[in-house]
């Protein structure tokens, strides 16, 4: 069913299309947000997007709130938790919090995909702040990061446990992990907890 293959560049359209097949429309924020949490699988934009169209019904428009109440709810506060930790340097602490989460989804193959996402997401919105920090107000930093205001807050007092210079280096842990998670034979707990140990060394 999925092996048509789509460019990053495509995949807003396609899942505005996907979208469509499901009664649906779907906001270009909600696109953006659905692919940070489960990146660009098919299967899995598809799986997700059943689940909230009923979860939406009656409505038949899915809008950037919707994907917060039903993907991310609790686990955005893990991820915050996570990164604090990370940050702080008390990465076993960050583990148990992963640890946990694994034990609470065990029968969610895409887990660890879709926490990735979120976890990737956190460190986008982490940088963007720490560029713009001083430029503009943090009113104007909510619109610009499309976030609510307490969330700037929130990050803004993270911020200083991370240098800018080493947020390359983050992106790119990232990516590796997210290709381990697709194509390596290691589970994914293993491969999760080394991406918390090699971002605690940074």
């Amino acid at each position: 069913m999925f092996l048509k293959k789509v460019t990053l560049q495509q995949l807003p359209k396609y899942i505005s299309s996907l979208a469509k097949k499901k009664k649906v429309s779907i906001s270009k924020l909600a696109i953006d947000l659905l692919t940070d949490f489960v990146g660009s699988d098919l299967a899995l934009i598809d799986q997700e997007l059943e689940k909230i169209s009923l979860f939406i019904s009656p409505r038949t428009k899915l809008e950037i709130e919707d994907l917060e109440k039903h993907l991310i709810r609790w686990k955005e506060d893990s991820v915050f938790d996570i990164v604090e930790f990370i940050g702080t340097g008390r990465i076993g602490q960050a583990a148990a919090i992963l640890n946990n989460l694994f034990m609470a989804n065990p029968s969610d193959r895409s887990f660890s995909i879709k926490f990735l996402g979120l976890l990737s997401r956190h460190f986008r919105l982490l940088w963007m702040l720490i560029d713009l920090k001083g430029k503009i107000s943090s009113s104007q930093m909510a619109s610009r990061m499309k976030v609510q205001p307490f969330v700037v807050d929130k990050l803004s007092r993270q911020a200083g446990n991370f240098s800018p210079r080493i947020f390359p280096e983050i992106f790119a842990l990232l990516l590796n992990t997210d290709k381990n998670l697709k194509s390596s034979g290691l589970g994914d707990e293993i491969i999760m907890a080394d991406l918390l140990f090699k971002l605690g060394q940074l």
